[in-house]
């Protein structure tokens, strides 16, 4: 019997939101004619010109930044009420299965009905190993 994963983490994306913000700064510097921050590294290229280089915080970003916060608590909602639909459906199956097998060793079931059941049993485990496929890919 397969056991139930929990779905990927938050980290891809805290990732993403975190290079979003990156793009974003470096977008409002390049059309505002802003300069980097006072932390930026002035760096002489070969053309004898500087080139100027950024440096982002992110544990301010992930701190301090109110949708970096609203995304993430969201991310962690819906990656928990995905394991529990998960969990509810593997428990469920889990208990179908030790009924079905109860039976099958009481012998109070025929062979023909024990064929039906056990095809019917593999098909949910496969619905549940797709669905929790789904879960993973929408969290990646």
């Amino acid at each position: 019997m397969e056991n139930v994963q929990k779905p990927a983490g938050i980290l891809p994306l805290v990732f993403s939101a975190l290079a979003l913000a990156g793009v974003i700064v470096l977008f409002v510097l390049k059309f505002t004619g802003g300069t980097a921050s006072p932390a930026g590294l002035s760096v002489p290229a070969a053309n004898g010109k500087g080139h100027t280089i950024a440096y982002i915080n992110t544990d301010t970003l992930l701190s301090n930044y109110e949708l970096v916060k609203e995304l993430s608590d969201q991310l962690k909602n819906k990656s928990g009420a995905m394991e529990s639909q998960l969990m509810g459906r593997q428990k469920e199956l889990d208990k179908e299965i030790e009924y079905f097998q109860k039976s099958v060793q009481n012998k109070s079931l025929s062979e023909q009905s024990a064929q039906e059941i056990y095809q019917q049993l593999m098909a949910k485990q496969q619905g549940i190993a797709e669905q929790k496929e789904s879960f993973q890919q929408e969290m990646a």
